[in-house]
């Protein structure tokens, strides 16, 4: 089993597992390059801007990282099998490149990220994370957002079909694909899809702590 989802667009397709073979196609899609070419380039004060780009952006496909399947093949929540990972959403960040480059790379394996990348509208962050065993998506959020320097990112951002439109490679500044895409312990994958998204997380064993502290070493 794959460890996300992707889908065409916001409001087309239906969720379907996103290999790394896949994350790849879309990341390097012309179509996703040009569609962000062209948000970049409308004119934040003209009146129908948000309109525009929130137009550009639905034709955007879209990565489910909260979410390792949907049951009944819907993007819902309650049909939704945890990824055992948290996306943290970052608005209004003026210079996203910058704000990475201020980063030390070893914080972000010690905090086991998975992604940072600039989002569609070109001033904004998106992170995503590992959950460690025990945590909510609300909670591994927290965490993340304390060990980053994060004050403020957006707190609805913590259903398990929450989406995050793909943008392009050159977007990119951090990807553990291996570990964005795959489980990377049988017992880590046993641990989350065991799960439905009404129970809490249980307590975590000694065994899942050293694993997911060694995972992305």
């Amino acid at each position: 089993m794959n460890r996300i989802n992707f889908q065409e667009g916001v409001n087309a397709g239906t969720p379907k597992p996103c290999t790394i073979e896949q994350l790849n196609a879309l990341l390097d899609s012309p179509q996703v390059a040009q569609i962000c070419k062209q948000i970049a380039e409308l004119d934040p004060n003209s009146p129908d801007y948000n309109d525009r780009k929130q137009a550009l952006k639905k034709r955007l496909p879209i990565l489910l990282p909260h979410a390792s399947a949907f049951k009944n093949g819907r993007r819902k929540s309650e049909d939704a099998i945890p990824s055992g990972q948290a996306m943290l959403d970052v608005d209004h960040v003026e210079d996203p490149r910058g704000w990475f480059n201020s980063i030390e790379q070893q914080l972000l394996i010690d905090n086991h990220i998975n992604l940072v990348a600039q989002t569609a509208s070109g001033h904004g962050l998106r992170i995503v994370g590992e959950r460690y065993g025990g945590e909510s998506i609300e909670q591994a959020q927290v965490r993340m957002a304390a060990a980053l320097g994060i004050k403020e990112y957006d707190g609805v951002t913590k259903d398990l079909a929450r989406a995050s439109y793909v943008t392009p490679r050159s977007y990119v500044f951090w990807i553990q694909e291996k570990n964005l895409c795959e489980w990377p312990y049988e017992e880590v994958k046993e641990y989350w899809t065991a799960m439905t998204p009404e129970e809490p997380a249980p307590a975590m064993t000694q065994r899942y702590r050293r694993n997911s502290h060694q995972r992305q070493r």
